[in-house]
């Protein structure tokens, strides 16, 4: 609603496709957003994850300029893998 009020056209964060330069073991029965960093590598965007992912851990928000969306009954996240991500800054 700020951001809308501020005169900003584009208003909800953006999302793109990044690959996942990491692994993330576990499967989820509902939906995550894990804490990443975004980055280039070349001509690919790139993301890997900021420390540990459990809810009560802040550590991982030093450095996250994204959360990387892991879809609801989705397996483990393999290292290269595609993933959509939400950037948070812009």
């Amino acid at each position: 609603m700020i951001r809308k009020l501020a005169g900003f056209s584009q208003i909800l964060p953006h999302r793109r496709s990044a690959t996942l330069d990491c692994e993330f073991p576990k499967s989820s029965g509902l939906r995550r957003l894990l804490r990443g960093k975004v980055y280039w590598q070349g001509e690919e965007l790139k993301v890997t994850l900021t420390g540990k992912q459990n809810p009560g851990v802040l550590k991982s928000l030093l450095g996250c300029n994204a959360l990387v969306d892991v879809p609801a009954g989705s397996g483990a996240l393999r290292a290269n893998q595609q993933v959509q991500i939400i950037l948070l800054e812009q």
